[in-house]
């Protein structure tokens, strides 16, 4: 599917851009691979640390909770969605502030980029403490009779789990941005550490406290990665000032 959009996207675009060198060399795609595989190696890391609480109910509880939380985790489909509209667009304006040291306007912008996920979030975080009932008890009825009277009880977790996916909009956000810095090397850091959190965590937390248990565990590695990409932009824009 990557290939496909590269083929249907990217390429036609490039085409239509001037100046574009399309020789090829192992001289120039060497530091480019070399620049770039640490966060090869993290889009794993994120995809267990964000699965890790679906990881843990599949191992320690049965077939029909897994089914419950996968119907309580869709939303975070959708926040991370309507996310990527939110901070793709703005990447290239964000690049070129920081590449010719206009700090002000990167932090002016990075500053309403925040905001913004962060009014998305609570918007989300309250519809779902007002709504989830009701939309969980629709979903009860759409999946059928096995599921009727056992989503409703998971408004909690759903609330959590909203929750949870606010935070990893914010962090994707600030990975951009650490990308953005090259820091490839404190990216990977914080992904190894949290891979370790999760992997003791998310187990934990689903053998004591079941389905919400397992809600909690996912917004507290959410929040934690956050504060980690957050602080490590925050470090380095200083650091890049002084420079």
């Amino acid at each position: 599917a990557q290939v496909a959009g590269v083929a249907v996207f990217d390429v036609p675009l490039l085409k239509r851009l001037p100046a574009v060198d399309w020789r090829r060399s192992g001289k120039r795609l060497a530091p480019l691979t070399g620049a770039v595989w640490l966060l090869f190696v993290s889009v794993f890391l994120d995809f267990y640390i964000f699965s890790a609480a679906k990881y843990a109910i599949d191992a320690y509880m049965d077939d029909v909770s897994s089914g419950y939380f996968n119907v309580v985790f869709m939303p975070t489909s959708v926040i991370n969605l309507a996310a990527g509209f939110v901070i793709r667009p703005v990447l290239t304006y964000l690049t070129d502030d920081w590449n010719q040291k206009k700090y002000g306007d990167f932090l002016r912008m990075l500053g309403g980029i925040s905001g913004l996920i962060a009014a998305l979030s609570v918007l989300a975080v309250a519809l779902a403490w007002l709504l989830g009932r009701p939309v969980l008890g629709i979903m009860e009825r759409i999946l059928g009779t096995a599921y009727e009277g056992s989503l409703v009880p998971c408004h909690g977790a759903f609330v959590l789990v909203v929750l949870g996916g606010g935070f990893y909009a914010v962090l994707n956000l600030y990975y951009y941005v650490l990308v953005i810095m090259r820091r490839q090397r404190v990216i990977f850091a914080i992904y190894a550490v949290l891979t370790v959190m999760a992997a003791t965590l998310a187990p934990a937390f689903v053998k004591r406290g079941g389905l919400k248990g397992a809600a909690w565990a996912y917004l507290l590695l959410m929040v934690a990665m956050a504060v980690g990409f957050a602080a490590g932009a925050w470090f380095y824009y200083r650091v890049g000032k002084q420079e």
